[in-house]
């Protein structure tokens, strides 16, 4: 009788610590699930006179916990910084005030619904880019003002003078001796006239064409060696 009552109360038990070891397995396997990285990503680019980055979780994720915030770092080499949070993804951005490399980085949280508890960090990434002042563009923009000033000042200068030769041609017309009809009339003089007129007329576009020229010169050379576009390559005059 005792015998019986004895294995009966170790099977019990043995059903009961079997039962504590599965229990005890499955939570440290579901644990484990949550202590995965989680796979992320971080870019980091150029927008007009801002750096830019934006940092997510990749579209592989597939770990058991769910994440709470994305917090995006973005620093100067000066070590200025700021920083954005989100949930799946955030994005960060800083003005360009010199030159080197601008750094990103992004870091996760997550909430393990198995264990009730926040994980900090479960995983991130980083990346940075070479950044330069860009002192290209607004070189460019200046030259091609320039460049559209002197187009205008050609076009303006030769509008007036040919309005002028027309005048003087309408002038010759007008006279007694360029009549065919008129008793006064001259064709050796009227071409002379005329004549006359066209060199003034050649003249000026000569000098319509120096002003240009001077005017073509003061652009500013973006050329030189020194002025960069936003990703350090070198400025060419366009």
């Amino acid at each position: 009788m005792k015998t019986n009552f004895y294995a009966h109360n170790l099977r019990l038990i043995s059903t009961y610590y079997s039962k504590a070891m599965i229990s005890a397995l499955l939570l440290f396997t579901l644990q484990g699930i949550c202590l995965g990285q989680i796979s992320s990503y971080t870019d980091v680019g150029i927008s007009g006179d801002s750096v830019v980055a934006y940092g997510a979780i990749s579209d592989d994720y597939s770990h058991g916990q769910h994440i709470n915030t994305t917090t995006v770092t973005l620093s100067s080499p000066g070590g200025g910084s700021v920083q954005s949070s989100g949930g799946d993804s955030a994005s960060s951005f800083i003005s360009i005030t010199e030159d080197g490399y601008y750094s990103a980085n992004t870091s996760h949280d997550s909430w393990c619904p198995y264990t009730q508890a926040t994980i900090s960090p479960s995983g991130g990434s980083s990346n940075s880019t070479q950044v330069c002042v860009d002192t290209c563009t607004p070189c460019l923009t200046s030259r091609n003002n320039q460049e559209i000033l002197c187009w205008a000042a050609l076009a303006t200068c030769e509008s007036g003078i040919f309005g002028a030769y027309n005048t003087a041609v309408q002038n010759c017309d007008n006279q007694n001796y360029c009549k065919t009809n008129h008793a006064d009339f001259n064709q050796q003089q009227c071409d002379q006239c005329k004549e006359t007129a066209l060199q003034i007329y050649v003249a000026a576009q000569g000098a319509c064409a120096t002003v240009f020229g001077a005017c073509w010169a003061t652009r500013p050379d973006c050329f030189d060696g020194i002025k960069k576009k936003g990703n350090c390559d070198i400025c060419f005059n366009n």
